[in-house]
């Protein structure tokens, strides 16, 4: 079988000058060593990404800057940065037509976000300032210099069982790295959360009745712990199975007619 192409909306780096579209090889070497093929786009419009959708078998939404609070029924209280609402509507867009054409999706961090706010949920503007009790989530510094920030495992998250997470990860508690400064506040429609952190903030969350929808707030394409690797292994299975499913049911298409 042909490696299964994953679609992934290149982001916009306003915040860097000159601007740049693109995202970090950690994220590609995830996908192909698992056996995707990476198909990387810049901003397709809606119709432009009816016309993708054909050609790919699973969406990954990555990490990156903060979503328009606006998205989500808030006014921008100043810690919203970097906000690129273009970005925002083509991966809110793709989201949903991932949840439409029943497309295996993966959301890391920034992309878990997403997710949430697709399905009508909301996010916190900045979980320092405004949960009660909250870790420290945001580690791009951290205090142990001989780790790449991504390697750092900042706090444990309880996983709960019973959902994918738990299957993928097999283990009731894990230790994982954390890069954010937002986080989902209240649940979008047909999402559980499937992780917990110790301040009780939700860490991944998984669309119910998909064949593979998951989002996690840490970045496992940053890590090689075997948690982190059977969560990209599952993802490329799943759309492995999902082009399978397409062939089949293209080449049965072609013999009804024939037959017609």
């Amino acid at each position: 079988m042909d490696r299964p192409r994953i679609l992934i909306p290149l982001p916009n780096h306003s915040d860097i000058v000159p601007s740049k579209y693109g995202i970090n090889q950690s994220y590609i070497h995830a996908v192909t060593k698992n056996g995707g093929e990476p198909l990387c786009v810049i901003r397709p419009d809606a119709e432009n990404m009816l016309g993708l959708l054909p050609l790919v078998s699973g969406i990954l939404v990555v990490g990156g800057n903060d979503i328009d609070p606006e998205f989500y029924g808030q006014k921008n209280d100043g810690f919203a940065r970097y906000v690129d609402r273009e970005r925002d509507q083509t991966e809110l867009t793709l989201v949903r037509l991932a949840l439409k054409y029943q497309l295996p999706l993966l959301g890391i961090c920034r992309g878990m976000q997403v997710i949430n706010v697709a399905l009508g949920g909301s996010l916190y503007q900045d979980v320092h300032e405004e949960m009660s009790g909250a870790l420290v989530h945001d580690h791009h510094a951290h205090g142990d210099t001989q780790l790449p920030r991504g390697c750092y495992l900042a706090h444990s998250v309880d996983v709960v069982e019973g959902t994918l997470l738990y299957r993928l990860v097999k283990e009731k508690t894990i230790k994982v790295n954390s890069l954010h400064h937002q986080g989902v506040k209240t649940l979008g429609k047909s999402l559980t959360a499937s992780a917990i952190a110790p301040d009780g903030l939700v860490e991944a969350i998984e669309i119910s009745d998909h064949p593979f929808g998951l989002g996690v707030e840490w970045h496992p394409e940053e890590l090689i712990d075997a948690a982190s690797q059977n969560i990209f292994t599952s993802f490329i299975n799943a759309a492995k199975n999902a082009a399978a499913k397409r062939s089949i049911g293209h080449n049965l298409k072609k013999v009804q007619e024939k037959t017609t």
